[in-house]
């Protein structure tokens, strides 16, 4: 696995011409004096100079054998640049900077970088599984809390009052979503609401949307995630999601096909003690 560091001091590189050399390449030497131990002042025979690793190193009196290529370039960079190392030699690392740039700089200019492991993934669909759960807990924390602060049928009427504003949000998304202004009829109307409710709730409500005429759909819940929670809370009521719906069918609906007036009846509902929620909508033109 490589080695990231990250730069904590600058470093200029004092050579211009560094010293090249392929392996077998002969070379004269020097121990010169520097706060680098490990490393020979070599001379090529072009006398072009650098410090090479000893331990690349094959010594013959004045005159030594590189065992492998080399190359005496250094880095100049700045403090918090990236550096991917190769190896680590003598005190030096021999890396590269984020944009290809490879040489020699001294370790002790570097720091390990942290290293940040990617993000762990998430299908389309765990995602939206994810965020449809999270849309109810939120949804259910903040009634709670309202409950808490304002008491149970203030807070009742309060939810009414979001949910109803938070529903023309919905179907404005929706139909950006989908690439619509408004539906083309209500058949559509019913289409885009069963197309929500499929992608925001999935398996957490279970409704059959279903056009009567072409002015009347009905639409029956045999399962909703929001009274199931109610009944959950144990609280002295469990019609907060009913209290709601009284104004959200209209919201979504007025939304989708604006310029419509709409009467929806609620017969039935769960949170009345009914085995279904049942919702019929009827459509009149504005006078």
């Amino acid at each position: 696995m490589e080695k990231r560091y990250r730069v904590i001091e600058s470093y200029e590189s004092p050579f211009s011409d560094p010293l090249e050399a392929k392996a077998g390449a002969r070379l004269r030497f020097e121990r010169r004096e520097t706060e680098w131990e490990g490393w020979l002042w070599c001379t090529d025979s072009s006398g072009k100079t650098g410090w090479v690793p000893e331990t690349w190193l094959t010594l013959d009196e004045e005159f030594c054998v590189l065992q492998r290529d080399y190359v005496a370039s250094e880095l100049s960079v700045a403090a918090g640049e990236l550096i991917v190392a190769d190896f680590i030699e003598s005190s030096w690392v021999f890396g590269s900077t984020e944009s290809g740039e490879q040489g020699w700089i001294p370790l002790n200019h570097l720091s390990p970088a942290v290293q940040q492991d990617r993000p762990y993934h998430l299908s389309d669909a765990e995602q939206a599984q994810m965020l449809g759960k999270l849309m109810l807990f939120w949804d259910g924390q903040w009634f709670l809390k309202a409950v808490d602060a304002f008491g149970l049928d203030a807070a009742i009427e309060l939810n009414a009052r979001v949910r109803t504003s938070f529903g023309r949000i919905e179907m404005r998304s929706l139909l950006k979503a989908v690439g619509k202004k408004r539906a083309d009829d209500l058949p559509d109307a019913m289409r885009l609401l069963e197309t929500y409710a499929q992608a925001f709730m999935r398996g957490r409500l279970r409704a059959e949307f279903l056009v009567l005429g072409d002015d009347q759909a009905q639409v029956v819940v045999k399962r909703c995630a929001a009274y199931e929670g109610a009944k959950l809370a144990a609280l002295p009521r469990q019609d907060q999601a009913c209290v709601a719906c009284e104004t959200l069918w209209n919201a979504w609906l007025e939304t989708l096909l604006p310029g419509m007036e709409w009467d929806v009846q609620f017969p039935m509902r769960q949170g009345k003690g009914d085995p279904v929620c049942k919702f019929l909508a009827t459509m009149h033109a504005q006078e």
